[in-house]
């Protein structure tokens, strides 16, 4: 009949996360729910996923760029395992200081950061654990 409509079609639903793909990654501030701020700019990384296997990713910062390791599908979240260095106030880096843990949902791209000095390192002791939520966007 004329003038039939069915119901609206649901809102399409972010892509999927692909594992051949540049990603930023921003760092938000669970008690703000805003972009963390470092140095008066947001806290983000930028990744390049590269596939290794079902449910395995290689990540690097530049395209074809040293391993930083690999992002594994489990238990329905992605997880990566990293350890960075500290860029200090007096312009040094430490190298291998902070072991971060992120894992986010292949969906919504949406998850979690926690971080732990692995030795001191800028005036900061080992330890000092900080969590994070984080945020994935394909990169255009």
């Amino acid at each position: 009949p004329a003038g039939a409509w069915g119901p609206a079609a649901p809102a399409p639903m972010p892509a999927d996360f692909q594992t051949t793909a540049h990603y930023t990654e921003t760092q938000i501030n669970p008690q703000t729910n805003q972009p963390s701020i470092v140095k008066g700019h947001p806290a983000t990384n930028e990744w390049y996923f590269t596939p290794c296997g079902d449910g395995c990713a290689n990540v690097a910062r530049t395209p074809g760029g040293p391993s930083l390791g690999q992002a594994n599908l489990v238990n329905g979240q992605w997880t990566l395992d990293t350890t960075d260095g500290a860029d200090c106030p007096d312009g040094t880096n430490v190298p291998d200081v902070i072991a971060a843990h992120r894992s986010w949902d292949p969906n919504t791209l949406a998850g979690t950061i926690s971080t732990d000095g692995r030795k001191p390192a800028c005036g900061f002791p080992a330890g000092d654990p900080e969590q994070a939520n984080i945020q994935l966007q394909l990169a255009p």
